[in-house]
Parts: structure tokens; sequence; C-alpha cells
């Protein structure tokens, strides 16, 4: 077994409903992904420590969430619309690994 093999078995450990991932609708189709809760918070913490521009009356939303690249059915980009268990989103960022996307979600809501 090469280490590509051995890597795509360790992924089937972490996106295993049972472990830690979550069955979830991405654009409508259901994939496996990890929401990062702690890199939520981190993100919250900095955010919390700078002036963000917010209209009046609307709150944001943010989901920071891990997708095998091979359950996605397009590469995600920033700027990219996606509805996430049927609610629209934006893409804010997109971290590309070999096997995997980390990618942060936002919304805003009145």
């Amino acid at each position: 077994m090469n280490l590509k093999e051995q890597m795509v078995k360790d992924l089937d450990t972490f996106f295993n409903d049972d472990e830690m991932s979550d069955s979830i609708a991405v654009n409508g189709v259901e994939i496996d992904v990890v929401i990062d809760t702690e890199a939520m918070k981190e993100r919250k913490m900095q955010k919390a420590g700078m002036f963000v521009s917010e209209g009046i009356g609307l709150k944001s939303s943010e989901i920071i969430f891990i997708a095998r690249k091979d359950q996605l059915t397009e590469e995600p980009f920033e700027g990219q619309h996606m509805k996430f268990n049927g609610k629209p989103y934006r893409v804010a960022e997109v971290t590309e690994g070999s096997l995997i996307y980390t990618i942060t979600i936002e919304r805003y809501q009145t």
C-alpha cells in the first residue's frame, strides 16, 4: 500500500458518521463533512478584535467545514453560492489539501 492509498484509508475513518463527520446536503448532494468548531471559535475571536462592518439589522453566520474532494460535484471557489443543508451561503474562503478542502461559508440574515 502506498502513501496515498493509506491517506485515503485514513480519511474513511474521519469521514464516518460514527466517528467525526456528519452527513450534510451540499448543493443538494449528501456528503460527509467534518465541522471545524475549533477553527470557527478562533475565527470568531479574531473578528471580535477588529471592527466588522455589518449592515444595520443584519446578523452573520459562518461555518467552517472539511470535505473530501472526491465527494464534491465541483471545485469550490471564493464568492461561489453554496447551499448547506438547504440554506444559502457564500463561500468566503477555500483551502485546498491533497485530498480535502477546508471551506468557510457565510451568510447574512435579518
